[in-house]
């Protein structure tokens, strides 16, 4: 009968498969494992942070000084488009200018999208950041602002997503 006993144990004291088992347990508690976590943190952890934190933050901000809740639901959905930016470029395997460009379209869309809530809630903002923070009320840019950085958010993505893709054509078939 073959296959149902037990297996040999070479002189080592070792089966074969478990020698190979724990060569590459080895290799995944090491160095290599803390090198891959690091890379992955730099590829997704690092921009979702960069990303994601300040929008929600700002949002959730403007939202409790100007006593208004379209802030909030901006800074979410802004949010939202980030991420998904992020994550759709790290599925599909998008180049680092390509994702950039990306994200830089989304924030040119988030920009845009906040230039008509100062428009209407400008003046709450304002008043709200006079009375909690009298210095940064200067600082908050107007319809006028936002509008201008989401032009220049929108023509540098679509420069960086211009670029990466004539960096990755493909050759044409010979005739």
């Amino acid at each position: 009968m073959s296959g149902g006993g037990p297996r040999a144990i070479p002189a080592g004291g070792v089966p074969a498969g478990a020698a190979m088992a724990e060569d590459a347990h080895a290799v995944a508690s090491g160095p290599a494992r803390w090198a891959r976590a690091r890379a992955e943190a730099v590829r997704w952890d690092l921009p979702l942070l960069i990303g994601v934190l300040p929008l929600l933050a700002g949002g959730f901000w403007a939202s409790g000084v100007a006593n208004r809740v379209p802030f909030a639901g901006w800074g979410l959905v802004a949010a939202l488009g980030w991420f998904a930016a992020l994550r759709l470029g790290l599925k599909r395997g998008w180049s680092r200018g390509r994702r950039a460009g990306a994200q830089l379209l989304i924030g040119a869309a988030a920009l845009a999208a906040l230039a008509p809530l100062l428009v209407r809630d400008g003046a709450a903002l304002d008043s709200g950041l006079r009375a909690v923070a009298p210095t940064l009320a200067p600082a908050v840019p107007g319809p006028a602002a936002a509008a201008g950085l989401a032009a220049l958010c929108a023509l540098a993505g679509a420069g960086l997503l211009v670029s990466s893709r004539a960096g990755t054509r493909r050759p044409e078939a010979s005739r």
